[in-house]
């Protein structure tokens, strides 16, 4: 989340399976380039939601 533009990031499903959700505020090429596959063996996916703020 100290990326620029990932406003958040959760632990998700995939297809069934456990994933990484990286959340982030407009689709954006460059972040999405800079984002990795996956982490530990485990697939990232990344979903754009717009803005998030904390409750």
């Amino acid at each position: 989340m100290g990326m620029k533009g990932v406003v958040g990031t959760a632990v998700g499903l995939r297809q069934g399976k456990p994933c990484i959700k990286v959340y982030l505020e407009k689709d954006d090429a460059g972040v999405r380039r800079r984002l990795p596959r996956s982490a530990g063996g485990v697939p990232v996916d990344v979903e754009v939601t717009g803005g998030m703020r904390r409750l």
